[in-house]
């Protein structure tokens, strides 16, 4: 089916390759139009430069279009994809330095907390601006939305904007492909589970692996699982609770490897610790990895904890950042210097099925982020789960498990507090947001910490590149 599609932020070495490379390799998305557009001229140059190369390769006849304004980009598309980051990585470094400064490190603070708040601060007017523009110039579009903070963007845009939006994020993909390694699986067919929750806070329950209940596996290996309520003073594992977790862990990898895990196996074994000490506090296992879900916690992110590095929570950095993006960058322009399209395949990203399932109605099963409207026991609450995805309709998302509303409703309350503060510019609301966030708690001048952060949120242009 032929559409038109807009990438707003293509400039990205990562994702604006990756979505063009998988739109025009895509046989049910023959003949479409792919527009990019970035306000970083020299990042988008390249992009599109690849965009041809991908294009002269590519067999199903779409074609890529540079846009000469953000109006052009945003004019007579049928799917507008955000994946921009406002101020990019030398205001992201500057965020840091200050949240660090005011006594807190957070392993990534794009999504909660306080560096999660000053990203949502300068990214919210842009993409209600954005969106606003869309509406105008591509009334009906898909707003697809990849940008964080991704849940408080689009709980702001559901209920500010006439088009229809859907949140993608390929998170639980990583721990579905973790417990795939963990168990020896060949495909995640073999994983049955309830995905339910909000992005980078989302859970697993009903959890099967090859038809057995993980609680089954999980205690046969020595493990245990409580029932303690799932709230943001959930405690980090003391020292020998964390021991018996970690030796329950070891001994699920040796009954699926018949070996112990040495080297890298018990390196990324470790990654998935704080997904088992939740399983075995609570029974719901995360559907996120730790850096990301670890920020919703007060305990975790701790000096006691090394600030999350005992849990195996790292740390992010703008320098491990900005190394990535050069490396991204290499190679766009290594593929360009070979020009040699035998290595073009398709990713396994969710951002363009997402878009041929809700175009061409193939009703896949993927995961999205959507509101789940009045239904819900939490109106108006973004949703993350799995299910099919149609032009016509979405599947009503599964309610949240009683054990996990009241830390979810106090989360939406939270980035809804939060939006209404970045509208009015009400500080005085802002300042009871921190004062209620859980992670803020180790900020003791939470208004000087706040008053940093209005000033390095001061108007910084239009967004540039994720």
């Amino acid at each position: 089916m032929s559409i038109a599609i807009a990438i707003i932020g293509a400039g990205g070495f990562r994702w604006g390759p990756l979505n063009i490379r998988d739109i025009l390799l895509d046989p049910l998305l023959a003949g479409s139009t792919v527009t990019l557009w970035d306000i970083d001229k020299t990042a988008l140059d390249l992009v599109y430069e690849y965009g041809c190369f991908v294009e002269s390769c590519a067999p199903y006849g779409s074609r890529v279009h540079r846009a000469s304004s953000e109006d052009e980009a945003l004019s007579g598309q049928d799917v507008i994809l955000l994946t921009i980051n406002v101020g990019g990585l030398e205001l992201m470094r500057k965020e840091m330095d200050w949240t660090q400064r005011c006594g807190l490190l957070q392993p990534v603070g794009d999504t909660i907390g306080p560096a999660g708040f000053s990203r949502a601060l300068r990214h919210l007017p842009v993409v209600l601006a954005l969106a606003e523009k869309a509406e105008r110039a591509s009334p009906g579009a898909l707003m697809l939305n990849t940008t964080n903070p991704l849940t408080l963007l689009n709980q702001a845009l559901v209920s500010r904007c006439e088009l229809p939006v859907i949140g993608v994020c390929h998170e639980p993909h990583h721990v579905l492909n973790s417990l795939m390694w963990l168990f020896s699986l060949d495909d995640d067919s073999e994983i049955s589970y309830t995905l339910s929750g909000q992005n980078h806070c989302s859970w697993l329950f009903d959890l099967s692996i090859d038809n057995r209940p993980l609680v089954s596996r999980w205690c046969e290996a020595g493990g245990t699982v409580d029932t303690v309520p799932v709230s943001p003073d959930l405690p980090a594992p003391a020292p020998q609770e964390g021991q018996a977790v970690w030796y329950a862990m070891r001994r699920l990898y040796h009954s699926s490897h018949g070996q112990e895990p040495e080297g890298r196996q018990e390196s990324d074994l470790y990654a998935l610790f704080l997904n088992f000490y939740v399983f075995s506090r609570t029974g719901y296992f995360p559907a996120c990895r730790p850096r990301h879900f670890a920020e919703f916690f007060r305990n975790w992110i701790t000096p006691e904890t090394q600030w999350g590095q005992l849990l195996g929570v790292p740390l992010t950095t703008v320098r491990s950042r900005t190394l990535y993006r050069q490396a991204q960058r290499d190679l766009v322009k290594g593929s360009l210097e070979k020009q040699d399209g035998s290595g073009l395949v398709l990713s396994e990203r969710e951002i363009v099925p997402v878009i041929r399932s809700y175009v061409c109605d193939t009703g896949e099963s993927l995961f999205v982020n959507i509101s789940s409207g009045l239904h819900s026991c939490i109106p108006q609450f973004i949703h993350e789960y799995r299910g099919p995805v149609n032009h016509s309709s979405l599947m009503a998302p599964p309610e949240l498990p009683h054990a996990l509303r009241s830390m979810h409703r106090f989360i939406h309350q939270q980035y809804q507090n939060w939006i209404d503060a970045t509208l009015k510019q009400d500080e005085n609301l802002m300042l009871q947001v921190l004062e209620r966030d859980p992670s803020a708690h180790h900020i003791k001048d939470k208004e000087h910490y706040l008053q940093g952060i209005l000033w390095l949120n001061q108007p910084v242009g239009r967004p540039c590149a994720a």
